[in-house]
């Protein structure tokens, strides 16, 4: 019952969130929206909404439909005070639900509208309906273009899913607020025999894509890397380039392996034959990691 319950004050807040951002009230975060370049049309899609700034109108609205702060706070919609009663956990953000392929809202993500909110994004927090290091944001609108495909890219926030569905790169979701996890890649391996993974070219992206090597490696499906152009993500690039200059960028995609020989080679190319020789030990330890015999005599 408790489920049953959690499940519906998800479909209330969605809803409630949902007719916001088409209110008066919702006209800044709706502007937001516009200013970012999506249509009304991807906006419907994915069931975008905003949460007023207030403390508890979502509570309200929630108590109106039979659903007290306890359950509100279960669901990760509300936090508890430390005098006592919740409060809303979503306040003046542009929010994206988190659907499942079924259609059920699991959880929300929260983009701040307040440049001055130290925390740009919001998440859920995990409830007994949503664990985010397994969910990947859009799957549930993503996953018959990725079975079309036979691919799928991964990419690091919301807005850069919704700004690939609008180009037409419909096979596109992301991770929540989370690093990629074996989760994400067992699940994605069951829709496509290729995952391309998207990061940003900054050095919190590079250092994932780095750390992940070892289970990128190890995955069923066929996985690629793809850094973007400096300073950019995917949004960006779309803004900046266009559908074709993302394009371009996707087909310089390589192999968890063949980047992480490159980058060590990069590393040491100011130094001359010097650098490289620093380097060889280090590339023959990364090849010496792939375990099949014909593709590390290939690398």
């Amino acid at each position: 019952k408790r489920l049953q319950l959690i499940r519906r004050a998800n479909t209330i807040a969605a809803e409630d969130f949902r007719n916001l951002l088409r209110s008066p009230q919702g006209a800044g975060a709706l502007q937001y929206l516009h200013d970012r370049g999506f249509s009304d049309e991807v906006i419907e899609r994915f069931e975008l909404g905003y949460a007023l700034d207030s403390w508890d109108a979502l509570l309200r609205h929630l108590r109106a439909s039979g659903i007290d702060g306890e359950i509100a706070a279960e669901a990760g919609l509300a936090k508890e005070r430390d005098s006592g009663g919740y409060y809303d956990a979503f306040r003046n953000r542009v929010i994206f639900p988190i659907i499942k392929a079924g259609g059920t809202v699991i959880a929300f993500g929260g983009r701040a509208l307040d440049p001055e909110d130290p925390a740009k994004y919001l998440n859920s927090a995990d409830t007994p309906i949503f664990k985010k290091r397994q969910q990947l944001y859009g799957l549930n609108l993503a996953n018959k273009a990725i079975n079309h495909e036979n691919s799928v890219i991964v990419v690091e926030g919301y807005t850069d899913v919704v700004a690939l569905h609008q180009a037409g790169m419909e096979h596109t979701v992301a991770c929540l607020g989370t690093a990629l996890t074996e989760s994400h890649l067992d699940l994605l391996a069951r829709y496509a025999d290729e995952i391309v993974i998207a990061y940003d070219a900054d050095r919190a992206g590079m250092d994932a894509a780095v750390r992940n090597i070892p289970m990128l490696e190890n995955c069923g499906a066929d996985v690629q890397i793809v850094i973007l152009p400096e300073g950019l993500d995917p949004d960006d690039c779309i803004q900046k380039r266009g559908t074709d200059g993302f394009l371009q960028v996707l087909q310089s995609r390589k192999s968890p392996v063949e980047y992480e020989v490159e980058l060590e080679f990069a590393k040491q190319e100011d130094r001359g034959r010097e650098g490289l020789l620093q380097a060889l030990p280090k590339v023959v330890d990364i090849l010496l990691r792939v375990q099949d015999n014909t593709r590390r005599g290939q690398f």
